[in-house]
Formats: structure tokens, sequence, C-alpha cells
């Protein structure tokens, strides 16, 4: 291919027209512009090293008459960082506990390191994703100062080194001063090759504990959208930087994936890939892009870049791999491991995990205006070659307790596949069949809101290294259940971020029914339970289906127990265990009323508060609830009552209400049994359906059945309408008083 120099967009453009692109078969390389740098908020002039001392007049001011705080800040990059100085003014600081410290005073900074909007995508994408982008928290705690990663593709997690994030106060002076040092390679790239970066900073002001305010500078930091960031621009340095960076390199669906070069004017550039090779200079702007088209057919190939100018060399080369690469990889080792399954749920197991990964397949294609979640996607498939390369194609991992069970199962509500993680019991014995199998209990637990990407709950489990489920407040990869193994512990996915409302309850049903079918489980010892939004879920799904279980308990999470409708009536005779930590702005707020709701129906209940703790599920509280729950036994109690508030649940333990909402909308009944007297009073409901043997009251035998005071069955233990008359025995029909 002819030499070229890069001289601006449009001789570009003239010499890629006039010389034209050999294009051979396989991946290509061309020559490409550098895009025109849109216009910048701020810019960050090139220190020599970070400064001891900043100059007296800030980058730009960030102020609001209705906001008492006022934030001046400094930008500058170096060789090594880019440096953020933040001086907020503040007469009252409020600091909370590192798990809440978004609770109080709180500086939120993001990058998006190719000032590209998450990899591309529309400005309001939410994010930052791409291996570019990143998002931090900066407070000063009643601990100290703490700063925090919470999302991004850098290798950086969790609390950061004060060296890169730190965070003073000078109650003197009243400021508060947040110093950044961001590592470049933090942000996929290196100085001097990305003229610009994203970068939204949010401000927050609380005075009382209760209020809040905010300054920004740029948008997206609500829900850090990085193509809504502001756009800084970065000074020259002092010397050009040699640097070579791939800006994309995964999922081409057959566009072009940039490499991004810089150097002095003049520095040789040569790369190849597959068959193609490209030389060529840097022209006067230190920077140039060459584009790499792939072949339909080459699912995996290099680019190897190599520059030399004066007296400097760099030779990088950029792994370039397509989805369908990826996927194959994993389905390949599925395949191997599919025919010498050694044990049918194993088989079911590996089944679960093609069927998955092959719809999440699918949407890649789908995610043209989202290559965020796509680059996400292929990440978890990558973390899920490495577990089945190891430990996760070991049937006796599942058997010990190192590994999880996942079973997908198609929704008979809208044929989508669903799936839930299981983990057997210590002693199971896989030589038998169900019917032979010891009866256990189950723990059937709701996960709490975070990252609802399918693949983020597989990957979480079964991937290279076990790590917590991206969810709030969650320190484990294993739930206490799953380690003590006393029973099966479940885990259904729920739709990710459903709530258990609406389909996601119908999923955690539908799980509950695949997993007892799959499954000898002890009907008498069910137990539901969760944290978070899997606390809310608990209530949401316990209080409506209170004879399915033997006790429940609802951790991180304080609902709304129905009051205006006496909801909490429904649990009266299951107990509830109820905790959070006294600082978790999450429950503590309704503890005490969601309590007192509970005790106003005579509910054994046991609740608690952990001081000085947020939204946190510690290990040792999960211990403690789930060994509580274990004292509990299913049984129909001979006093019950229950309101209907929505039509899926219209009743319990064999009786169900009619619910027509021109009646009412929460109709409800009393239940007494006496020997085989069964006294029903009811409310709001023009009928009743009545399972009086062993799939509802559990009576045998002649039954009398009384309602609202009359006598309206008098035969033997079956299923009865009322006020109809009609039953199932034919000879029952006579013995129903119809009013």
């Amino acid at each position: 291919m002819q030499l070229a120099t890069f001289q601006s967009t449009l001789a570009i453009s003239l010499v890629l027209l006039g010389v034209g692109v050999a294009r051979a078969a396989g991946p290509t390389v061309t020559l490409g512009p550098t895009p025109a740098a849109l216009p910048a908020q701020a810019k960050a002039p090139w220190l020599a090293v970070a400064p001891p001392t900043w100059p007296a007049e800030p980058t730009f001011v960030l102020a609001d008459a209705k906001v008492s705080a006022k934030a001046s800040c400094w930008l500058a990059a170096t060789n090594e960082a880019l440096l953020v100085h933040l001086v907020v003014a503040d007469d009252k600081h409020y600091g909370r506990p590192g798990d809440l410290l978004w609770q109080g005073d709180f500086v939120r900074i993001a990058f998006d390191g190719y000032a590209d909007g998450s990899r591309g995508a529309a400005p309001e994408t939410a994010g930052p994703f791409g291996v570019d982008d990143l998002s931090l928290g900066m407070a000063m705690t009643p601990e100290g100062s703490l700063a925090v990663v919470f999302a991004g593709g850098s290798k950086l997690k969790g609390k950061l080194d004060p060296k890169v994030a730190r965070v003073a106060r000078d109650e003197a002076t009243h400021q508060t001063t947040y110093d950044v040092q961001m590592p470049w390679a933090e942000l996929g790239t290196m100085p001097g090759v990305i003229p610009d970066v994203g970068l939204a900073i949010q401000v927050k002001d609380v005075d009382t504990g209760s209020d809040e305010a905010y300054l920004r500078f740029g948008e997206g930091t609500q829900n850090v959208a990085a193509g809504r960031f502001a756009r800084v621009s970065i000074g020259a340095p002092p010397q050009p930087l040699m640097g070579a960076v791939a800006l994309a390199n995964e999922a081409w669906r057959g566009e072009f994936a940039p490499v991004a070069v810089s150097g002095a004017p003049g520095t040789r550039i040569s790369a190849h890939a597959g068959n193609t090779r490209l030389s060529g200079v840097i022209g006067p702007e230190g920077r140039a892009r060459l584009l790499v088209s792939p072949d339909v057919v080459a699912l995996k190939t290099s680019v190897k870049v190599k520059l030399q100018g004066k007296g400097a060399k760099l030779e990088k080369e950029f792994a370039i791999e397509s989805p369908d690469a990826l996927f194959a990889r994993l389905w390949t080792r599925l395949d191997e491991l599919i025919p010498t399954a050694a044990h049918p749920l194993f088989l079911r197991h590996l089944r679960s995990v093609r069927a998955l990964t092959q719809t999440e397949r699918a949407r890649v294609d789908a995610y043209r205006d989202n290559p965020a979640r796509m680059h996400e996607t292929l990440e978890h498939i990558r973390s899920l070659i490495a577990g089945f390369e190891a430990d996760a194609a070991d049937w006796h991992a599942y058997l010990d307790g190192r590994r999880s069970l996942l079973f997908a199962f198609v929704s008979k509500r809208d044929a989508s596949l669903q799936s839930y993680y299981v983990t057997l019991p210590k002693t199971y014995d896989p030589a038998k069949p169900r019917d032979e199998q010891l009866s256990y209990p189950l723990y059937f637990e709701l996960h709490g809101a975070g990252n609802a990407h399918p693949l983020a709950w597989v990957a979480s489990q079964l991937g290279g290294k076990a790590k917590a489920l991206d969810l709030l407040g969650y320190e484990s990869p294993k739930a206490y259940a799953s380690i003590a193994r006393e029973g099966y512990h479940v885990q259904p996915f729920g739709r990710g971020n459903s709530g258990y409302r609406d389909i996601g309850e119908i999923d955690v049903m539908e799980a509950l029914a695949d997993a007892e079918q799959t499954f000898k489980v002890d009907e008498s010892r069910r137990y539901l339970y969760g944290f978070s939004m899997g606390g809310a879920g608990t209530w949401a799904v316990g209080s409506r289906t209170p004879d399915r279980w033997a006790a429940i308990a609802v951790y991180g999470a304080s609902p709304a127990p129905g009051a205006e409708i006496g909801l909490a009536r429904n649990v009266r005779t299951l107990p509830v265990w109820h905790w959070n930590g006294d600082q978790d702005n999450h429950a503590h707020r309704g503890h005490a009323a969601f309590d007192a709701e509970l005790r106003k129906h005579g509910v054994n209940l046991v609740s608690s508060e952990t001081p000085k703790l947020g939204h946190v599920y510690i290990a040792e509280k999960q211990k403690e609830g789930v060994q509580w729950l274990s004292t509990f036994v299913r049984k129909r109690p001979d006093k019950f009552a229950f309101v209907a508030d929505t039509a899926e649940h219209r009743g319990v333990w064999g009786i169900m209400m009619d619910r027509d909402v021109g009646v009412s909308s929460a109709p409800s009944f009393e239940c007494t049994i006496s020997g085989n007297e069964v006294r029903i009073v009811s409310e709001g409901t023009k009928g009743l359906e009545l399972e009086l043997g062993a799939q509802g009251l559990n009576l045998s035998g002649e039954v009398t059945v009384l309602w609202n005071g009359k006598r309206v069955y008098q035969g033997p233990a079956t299923h009865v309408s009322l006020p109809t008359g009609k039953s199932a025995p034919a000879g029952a029909r006579n013995r129903v008083a119809t009013n």
C-alpha cells in the first residue's frame, strides 16, 4: 500500500480517494481522519508534574443562588494522569458512614476517556460502561476520607488508594477539598492519543440530613449518562507523546473498529491485519486513526501497529475478536461437556447455560444503539469461558457446594427463557432418583436490585472468579443458606429488577413450581426471604401466599404493609423476621410503622436493627435469620384470615373468593375450623370456592360449612362452589344450601 501523509480531514479524504485502498481477502486496515474537535466547555493545561499548589483562578466555578455551597474546580493533565482539584466552600458539612456516603455531602466525578459518550451510545444512554468510562464517589465520612469506584470498565473497584483520590476538610475555612489523579491507563487510553475527555461533576450539598441540593458541571451525573458529559480539551503536551490505543476491539457487526495513534509529526506508522499492510507518517496534528474493517468469516485476528520516530519506537498488538468467536468458544466447551455429563441435573445445567447464552447472543445484534450493553455481554461471556475452563465444568463442584446449578425454564406467561439457581444440600445423594431422595427444606431467597443483565447473574456464580452479585449491599458471592446447605437454596432471577410484581412474581412462582418438580422438597419447611428489593418482594409474595411458607424474613426493607386494607391480617399465623441497619435509608424510616402494623394483627414478629449499619447484607444476620426460619414448620392453622388485593391471589388454604371489583377491590374473609366444622365470615364477595380435602383445608369425612352464619354445605371433604350449589361429586350437590 502506498505511503500516505495525514494532513487534515480534507487532505486525508483526498489521499484516500486519490490513492485508493487495496482490499485483500480477510480484515483490512485503512487510513482514517482524526475527527474534528468539538467545542469544549473547559481546557486542561498540560503540566510536567502534579502541582503542589494551584493557581488563584480556577478552571470554572459552580454556584447557584438556591444552593448554600459553592465549588471551584481546577483541571490539568500530566503524562501520568488527568487531575481534578475541587474545592467546595460550605459552612455546614454533613457526613454519612462509608456505605451511605452518597446520602451526605458528596461529590461524584465521572470520566469518559475517549469523549465518545459510552462507546458511541446515544447521549441519554446510562453508563459509564465502556473500558474508557469510570465513575467515582468521594466524601468526608465520620470514619474519614473515602473515595469509591461506583461504575465503569476500569479494573479499579471499590475503595480507591488515597494517591488516586482523597478528601480533606478544613473547618477553619469551611472548605472541603476533593483531589483526583486519575491515571490515563484507568481510562483505557494514553496521554496525547485522545485530544479530549468527557467529564461530569456533581456536588451534593446536605445541610440537615433530610434536604439536598446539587451543583453540576456537565449533564449526566444523575444517571451517569456519559453522552451528556462536558467536553474538556487537553492541552498540548510539552513534547509529542507516542501512543496507540484500540478504541473498539469487539462486536464489529460489519462496522469499522478504529485504532488511534499519536506521535511527533513525521512519525512513521506501519500496521498490518490479516493479509493487509499499511504504512504512512503522522501529519502536523500529531494524531491519526487506523480503521480496521472485519471480514465476515474471520472471527478473530490482530492488528499490529509500529510507530517509529526520532530516537523513539513503539510496537503494540491489538486483539480483534467478533462476538461469534467469543460465543463459539463457550459453546464449543459446553458441547464438549454435554455428552459426558455425569448426572441428569448437571446435563440440564449445561444445557441451561447454553440456552441462556444463545438468547443473549441474539440480543447483541439488537444492541446497535447500546454498545455499552453489548460490551458488558461480551465481558460476561469471557468470564463464563474462564469458569468452564475451570471447576464450573466439574460436576463435583456442584455436589460439594463450590458452585450452584443454573436451571432455565420456559415461562408459561410469555414463552421467554427464565432461570433460577439452586445449591444442593450437603447430604444430597446423586445416586438416588428424586422420589427416593430425602425430603429437604427449601430456602427460597429473592435477590436485591442491581445489575439486571441476565448474564451478570450467571457470570457471578459460574464465571472464572466467584464474586458477589452486582447488587447494592451484597458483600459475598455466597448467601448463608448456600454455605450451610441444610436444604435446597433457590434464587429465582425474577426478571432482574422487576420488584417481584406482575411478571416478576409469575417468574417466582414458576421457579418455585419447577424446583419442587425437580427436587423432593419438604412442603412443611418452605422458607421465603430476601434482602432490599428481595425483602420487599418477600413481603409482596409472602403476604399474598402465606399458606405456602413456614416463615418469612424481610431483610433491609420495610415495605408498606397495606394498612389501608389490613394486608397484615394475611400473615397473622405466619412468623415474620424483620431486620435492617439503623442507618439504612432504604428501610429504617419505615421500620417502626411496619412492625406496628404487624403487631396490631398479632403476627409472630421478631424485629431488630443493627446499630451504625447502613444498607448492607451482612453474613451474621443472614445466618441468624435463616436459623430462626428453620425452627418453624408449615401447618394449616385453625383460625386465619385473608384480604385479596389482586386478582391473582384470592385466598389461602383452599378458600378462594370471587373477586368482583364492582363489589369490592379488596374482599376478605375470616375462617375458624373446629373439628370438621368450617365457619367463614366474608365481606365484599358474592361467592367462594372451597377445597376441603388434602389439597386445601386437609379435612376428611363429613364436613359442615357455615358461611356468614348460615349452613351452606354438609357433605364429604371435596371441592365445593358457593353459592351456586355446584360441587365435584354428583351425590353431594343436593346437600349444598343455596340461601
